[in-house]
């Protein structure tokens, strides 16, 4: 964190909780502080998959067990939309992310209808 501190424009937190995030941000704006660096300068983003389904079950039957809630964004379109929402609300300003089943047509277009369709 201390070489993110002193040297980055953006720092990227990969397969993190918003729990885990939001402590390494903590961290990070600590290190800021340590050298006096505005943490605001420093661009936060996030990366990891994505698993979204029309029930929590078949969003978790995505990831074969692998990505959950404590690595990853899972969940209904309405969750998913909640957990980026929350990313956002501390301060991550850029999202890349692996869509789990995305070599399903159905499955890009409803992230893409009704995930990201929220944000635009």
């Amino acid at each position: 964190l201390g070489l993110a501190a002193r040297y980055a424009d953006w720092w990227n937190v990969p397969d993190a909780s918003l729990d885990a995030y939001r402590e390494r941000n903590a961290a990070l704006d600590a290190a800021c502080a340590k050298i006096g660096r505005d943490p605001r300068t420093l661009r936060r983003t996030w990366f990891g998959r994505l698993a979204v389904g029309s029930t929590q079950s078949e969003a978790e039957a995505l990831s074969n067990g692998k990505w959950t809630r404590a690595n990853a964004i899972v969940g209904t379109v309405e969750q998913v939309v909640e957990q980026l929402r929350a990313f956002a609300g501390i301060g991550v300003t850029g999202m890349q992310v692996e869509i789990l089943g995305a070599d399903q047509h159905d499955r890009l277009m409803l992230v893409r209808d009704r995930v990201i369709a929220t944000f635009a």
